[in-house]
Order: C-alpha cells, then sequence, then structure tokens
C-alpha cells in the first residue's frame, strides 16, 4: 500500500463522519420545522373556525335588530 494514501483517507475518513453529522443535524432541524409547521397549520385552521362561529353569531345578532 502506498503511504501516500494514508493521510488521504484519513482525512477523507473524518470528512465521510462530519458530513454524517451535519446530515444528522439538517434532518433533525427539518423534521422539527415540519411539525412546527403542521401545528401551526392545525391552529390556523382552528382559528378560522372560531372566527367564522364568531362572524356568524355576531351576522345573527345583527339581523335581529331594528334601527
Amino acid at each position: 500500500m502506498d503511504l501516500r494514501l494514508n493521510p488521504n483517507i484519513a482525512r477523507l475518513s473524518n470528512q465521510l463522519v462530519d458530513t454524517r453529522a451535519e446530515l444528522l443535524a439538517e434532518r433533525t432541524s427539518r423534521e422539527a420545522a415540519e411539525r412546527a409547521f403542521s401545528d401551526a397549520k392545525e391552529e390556523v385552521g382552528y382559528l378560522r373556525k372560531t372566527v367564522d362561529r364568531l362572524l356568524n353569531i355576531a351576522g345573527n345578532t345583527n339581523e335581529g335588530r331594528t334601527n
């Protein structure tokens, strides 16, 4: 084996370990962002339904009034 290759192999191996760690960190971050987006989407849906109900109640209340 050519001894000049050993430092290159060690360097590449270290780069591979670093790249795997970065990939894991990015994956973890993406998954957290996806969960946060899903939670926010559900909250927006809930808030929209609540606003619709309140507008409906307000509309029904205003219909009963006479000027």
